[in-house]
């Protein structure tokens, strides 16, 4: 798994201290979409959320990234580290889109049709 990864020392309890490396989710990976209702037409103001998690024994590695879709129905979240990612996306009141992507395996480009209630 690619991405930036910081030791830190110093870090402990009763006086002890040890290293804990964390994993940061920075890379030049990118997801992007456009979101459609079912006749076709874009979905401009709906919810996109992506979330990373990668847990090394007692250290939970965790980032989330929000965006909205612009007026066209594209979204875009870039600088993203390799691995997979959950995506989820949110438009009307009932409307919910999920789907792991694996970066570095898949593409993170998604055109996806949702039906939307009136």
């Amino acid at each position: 798994m690619s991405g930036l990864l910081l030791t830190i020392t110093g870090l402990g309890f009763s006086g002890e201290t040890e290293p804990v490396e964390l994993t940061v989710d920075s890379g030049s990976y990118r997801v992007s979409g456009r979101v459609y209702d079912h006749l076709g037409n874009p979905v401009g103001g709906a919810g996109v959320f992506l979330d990373w998690t990668l847990n090394r024994g007692t250290v939970r590695n965790f980032t989330a990234r929000r965006t909205i879709t612009d007026p066209g129905g594209r979204f875009n979240i870039d600088g993203l580290g390799e691995g997979p990612h959950d995506l989820l996306l949110v438009a009307g009141r009932a409307s919910v889109f999920r789907r792991e992507i694996d970066l570095g395996r898949e593409s993170g480009h998604l055109d996806v049709v949702m039906d939307i209630p009136d």
